[in-house]
């Protein structure tokens, strides 16, 4: 994909490590729980509901977080094609113009790598 440049901003901690964190604390927090004096069997059956449901929460909510994230790229991605169409046209570079038509950005991608494979002049 030529149009578009390699240069994305992405998140200093990964959301692998965010979980891996969450978990960790989570698995603490049972163990404590599971520690303290006052635990018995049958609160062990309502801590094990409430350690599955902040389960399936943090699982929903690192979804999202993840979902966030691709559609903070996208848009990224989508400017730089913006902008980088913006300034081919402005240079002059026939067929180059600002458009959201796939087909359309489908055909300047192919224009820019006959372009690119032309022989360099020495």
């Amino acid at each position: 994909n030529r149009v578009v440049s390699s240069e994305a901003v992405v998140s200093t901690q990964s959301t692998g490590e965010k979980k891996e964190a969450q978990d960790k604390a989570q698995g603490e927090a049972y163990e404590q729980m599971i520690a303290d004096e006052n635990f018995n069997p049958t609160n062990e059956e309502i801590m094990l509901k409430q350690f599955k449901a902040d389960s399936n929460e943090l699982k929903k909510e690192e979804e999202e977080e993840l979902r966030n994230f691709d559609l903070n790229i996208l848009e990224q991605l989508d400017q730089q094609v913006e902008d980088q169409q913006k300034y081919l046209d402005i240079a002059g570079i026939p067929g180059m113009r600002q458009t959201t038509d796939q087909l359309t950005i489908k055909k300047q991608m192919f224009m820019l790598s006959i372009i690119e494979d032309l022989p360099q002049p020495e």
